[in-house]
């Protein structure tokens, strides 16, 4: 499979970013690690949420690391690597995005104050304005929507991931932002 970047280079970032809840980011990201994945790229996601993140339980080993007072406690296996880090200021995305190893290309929901490249999400029947063209908006390449817009922008179809993604991977290396 072809590779969009050779060992040791930073992953291509996007972010899809939306006016609150709802609009469909989790499910066309979802869909889009599919098809990019399929295509050949090595996929990564990070979501930014607005509550604070339990990844562990009373009772589990790692718990009993945190409440001692561990500020990061690492939990590995063969398959896979846990991570729970307690932050000091408010959270910062390139620092985070640090931590991608052996990807291509990393997905992220939100972070819609990010300087990443992004695009906008937006769903007619939950009746919310468009963040693009405002002045918060000066990351957005693309608007992924349910209805016709008319935008300077390229409009992409929210029904239609495998479209998006061939759009994604038509633009990765021209558009988007290395880590």
């Amino acid at each position: 499979m072809k590779r969009l970047l050779s060992a040791g280079k930073k992953p291509y970032v996007l972010c899809l970013t939306a006016v609150g809840s709802g609009a469909g980011k989790t499910t066309l990201i979802e869909k889009l690690i599919i098809h990019l994945k399929n295509k050949g790229y090595r996929m990564g996601a990070l979501k930014h949420s607005a509550h604070p993140v339990k990844m562990d339980r009373p009772g589990k080993d790692s718990f009993r690391f945190v409440t001692a007072g561990a500020g990061q406690v690492v939990v590995v296996s063969n398959e896979s690597i846990g991570m729970v880090r307690t932050l000091c200021e408010p959270v910062n995305p390139e620092r985070i995005l640090a931590l991608f190893e052996d990807v291509d290309i990393v997905l992220i929901e939100g972070f819609k104050n990010s300087r990443y490249p992004q695009i906008e999400v937006h769903r007619a029947c939950m009746g919310q304005s468009l963040l693009y063209p405002g002045s918060d908006a000066m990351h957005i390449i693309a608007v992924a929507s349910d209805e016709k817009l008319s935008l300077r922008v390229p409009v992409l179809d929210l029904n239609d991931a495998a479209a998006i993604a061939v759009w994604i991977a038509a633009r990765a290396e021209d558009f988007f932002r290395t880590v």
